[in-house]
């Protein structure tokens, strides 16, 4: 096994034990719909025998949502998965997962990833996976590459594997966030891919919108709600109190704030009103923001505040942990997207603050806030209200029932190879 163990936990991708009692093979529907699988059908041989399918993950916020289709596609004996393993993975300054994956079926692609988040910096980043995804499918060929979100690292991968001629399967297109770079990238992906895994039908119209043939894109729910309960259930509060060093007292939030990156200039006074209202807050876990442009001199003020505040544990990620603190939680700071994805799971409030996540859809949990002292600190009051809280029991999560993981992996063992590449631009019906 090859472990990078600079982290404190594991993330393992390939333990889970699944049942898979019949075969399955998904409805695409009649030319012109969108194919929505309704359950999942744990496909057992169903899939031609030796397909070879490459995932590729550049950070902790990809792995949420391909973890749980990998070990779908790990229990599947006629599958061959290599996991192309970049970005963050590869670089000691954001932490390194230790991936519990055999030798034989893991590639690590270094990208120069470093403290330097320039524009300059992270093209070069980008340039750099281009090149090593590119040697990875020249010397292990794969019959298609599953990529997940909206991150920079995607254009160098997907773009490796259009040139090597490979089949893109997409999770999460369609979606929108006007606040930053990703969301055009989300879309560069959509027209670059063969394959679209939307987690809400209003996602799935989208990228119809785009021109995508009906057949190709799936409405399959956000595989990162998958695991959610079970992994909740594994961990309890001694476990949050051991990775972050101190003892967990109520109130108790957990905050991630990413740079948004086409409006950097909100990224202090907004970091600085969520430090502020977490000061309603007894206990604060904060990860580390993602590798965009301005990451350092966010990772740098939470280092600062950490130090000079009480209660406050800064880690670099919970990893396995997460769902825990999320069932421990009495609220969500910042401006992550697991704020509005996996947090109804739990009814967990959360208050969102800026533009980076606008245009996404909304649980009844989130509370949205500017970048104001104010406004951030009357949000935090209101979501830390038992009274709010009370009606977040029930709440329905937008973005799938926890089985988006193997109804993706249905389709991807299912669909004949030799439709993918070549596409046909659909022009949207008049109305």
């Amino acid at each position: 096994m090859r472990a990078l163990s600079r982290r404190r936990h594991v993330v393992d991708l390939l333990a889970c034990v699944c049942a898979w009692p019949a075969p399955y093979t998904p409805k695409s529907g009649p030319e012109g719909e969108v194919s929505l699988i309704p359950e999942p059908s744990h496909v057992t041989d169903g899939a031609p025998p030796g397909r070879r399918l490459a995932v590729f993950t550049s950070s902790r916020g990809d792995l949420g949502s391909l973890g749980p289709l990998i070990e779908a596609l790990a229990a599947h004996p006629g599958v061959e998965v290599t996991v192309i393993a970049s970005g963050t993975h590869t670089a000691p300054v954001f932490g390194t997962w230790n991936l519990a994956i055999p030798d034989e079926d893991l590639e690590l692609v270094a990208c120069g990833l470093a403290d330097d988040d320039s524009p300059t910096a992270l093209v070069a980043v980008a340039a750099q996976i281009a090149i090593g995804v590119s040697a990875v499918l020249a010397r292990r060929p794969q019959d298609i590459l599953v990529v997940a979100g909206d991150r920079y690292e995607l254009l160098g991968a997907v773009t490796a594997a259009v040139l090597h001629r490979v089949p893109v399967a997409h999770l999460s297109g369609g979606e929108i966030t006007e606040g930053a770079i990703d969301d055009s990238i989300r879309h560069a992906v959509t027209k670059l891919a063969h394959l679209h895994f939307c987690n809400a039908e209003e996602y799935a119209a989208r990228v119809r919108s785009l021109g995508e043939e009906p057949w190709r894109i799936h409405v399959t729910g956000d595989p990162a709600i998958d695991r959610l309960a079970g992994l909740a259930r594994q961990w309890n509060v001694a476990d949050l109190e051991a990775i972050a060093g101190l003892e967990i007292r109520h109130p108790f939030g957990l905050l991630t704030y990413h740079p948004p990156t086409l409006a950097p200039w909100r990224a202090g006074p907004e970091l600085d009103s969520l430090l502020d209202g977490a000061g309603q807050l007894a206990t604060v876990i904060a990860t580390y923001p993602c590798a965009d442009p301005g990451s350092a001199e966010v990772l740098d003020r939470l280092r600062s505040w950490a130090k000079q505040r009480d209660g406050v544990a800064l880690v670099e990620s919970l990893g396995d942990l997460y769902p825990a603190a999320l069932a421990h939680a009495d609220v969500v700071l910042g401006n992550s997207s697991s704020g509005l994805v996996e947090t109804p799971a739990f009814g967990v409030p959360t208050v969102n603050v800026g533009d980076r996540q606008r245009g996404r859809a909304r649980p009844a949990n989130v509370i949205d806030v500017p970048g104001d002292r104010v406004a951030v600190a009357d949000a935090i009051s209101r979501a830390l209200d038992p009274a709010f809280r009370a009606n977040l029991s029930t709440i329905a999560n937008p973005y799938g029932d926890g089985w988006a993981g193997q109804r993706v992996a249905d389709v991807l063992l299912s669909t004949p190879l030799d439709r993918l590449l070549v596409k046909r631009f659909c022009d949207p019906t008049p109305t």
